[in-house]
């Protein structure tokens, strides 16, 4: 009973927004499907506050729109803070400041004012990494793939799970770095599966590779020298996309437009992401990024952030995966 009465008065509060009737919308077109009474109430009172908090970030007006009503409405800052797991810690740093550069493609010296790989057939469909802390996986596969299709002419889609459960150097869900993941496939002289083959469930497992099943491989990988964003644009129409952190704190609710924050602190890095190119409009250049957080997340699971400013760090931690050729082709069906 006092259940019911706290959820009457909340929706009493709620009415004059219609939260409630926005509340049963989300839940049908999301699926969601609460365990009881209680947690139902709870989710609830997080969606009420997250539309209080978006009606604050679209107040702000810097470019972007931003919803209580997407995927993650239901989910408290503190649910949401726990999958953004970009492990940057100081050793990760080092190692990542001290990597010797390998042998790299040419670097163009023709940088266009538009550049987008998702356009040039090298990016796969965006994926959902669900409540695992799995960004840094998401991001490596991505940049991966993309490598795989500059040096191969094929885009394939490839498993992340198999880092999740596999990748010694990091932690599954509990977070991780790409170059670090990079390095390891590269100093054991393992491959990645395909998507199909090792599928993801958001879980973390034992390790069940199959040496027989791995697909691609790296020859190296390079950081980019993000002091320099001429640099950066350059080496991603030369190298393909990257594998990036950023601080993503504000990402949770974002919808659509160019997000131009004023406080994102770049030294916050806490989830990783794939840079697939740079576009101009209406005079305002920005970054396109790929996110791991589903097609119905932003943009059709995309980003647009300004660029020229650094915002959010997406200059910080950069780096370009390089494929072999020695891709193993065993029938069509591997590519998408």
């Amino acid at each position: 009973m006092r259940i019911l009465l706290s959820f009457g008065a909340l929706v009493a509060v709620a009415e004059a927004r219609d939260l409630a009737g926005q509340f049963e919308e989300f839940k049908n077109e999301f699926g969601r499907k609460y365990h009881n009474a209680e947690e139902e109430l709870a989710k609830f009172k997080i969606f009420i506050r997250n539309a209080e908090r978006v009606d604050f970030l679209n107040a702000m007006d810097n470019g972007a729109t931003f919803t209580h009503r997407g995927p993650l409405g239901d989910w408290s800052v503190e649910e949401f803070n726990k999958r953004n797991t970009l492990q940057v810690t100081p050793e990760a740093l080092r190692m990542y400041a001290s990597a010797k550069d390998t042998k790299r493609p040419e670097l163009s010296l023709d940088l266009p004012s538009e550049f987008d790989w998702s356009k040039k057939g090298a990016i796969t469909g965006v994926k959902d990494q669900g409540h695992c802390g799995s960004c840094w996986a998401f991001a490596t596969v991505a940049s991966i793939e993309g490598a795989n299709f500059i040096t191969n002419n094929r885009l394939v889609s490839l498993s992340e799970q198999q880092l999740v459960d596999c990748s010694a150097a990091d932690h599954g869900c509990h977070g991780g770095l790409p170059s670090l993941a990079m390095q390891e496939m590269i100093d054991n002289n393992v491959g990645l599966e395909r998507e199909e083959d090792y599928t993801y469930d958001s879980k973390e497992h034992r390790c069940h590779a199959e040496h027989s099943k791995e697909l691609v491989y790296l020859y190296g990988w390079t950081k980019i020298d993000y002091n320099d964003e001429w640099m950066t644009a350059s080496s991603l129409t030369s190298y393909g996309p990257f594998a990036i952190g950023v601080n993503a704190d504000q990402f949770q609710h974002y919808s659509g437009g160019i997000f131009d924050p004023s406080n994102c602190d770049g030294s916050r890095l806490n989830h990783g992401v794939t840079l697939v190119g740079f576009v101009v409009e209406n005079g305002k250049m920005f970054w396109k990024i790929k996110n791991s957080w589903g097609p119905h997340w932003g943009e059709q699971g995309y980003i647009r952030l300004v660029r020229g400013k650094n915002a959010c760090g997406v200059n910080n931690v950069v780096v370009a995966p390089f494929a072999g050729n020695n891709m193993k082709v065993e029938d069509n069906s591997v590519f998408v």
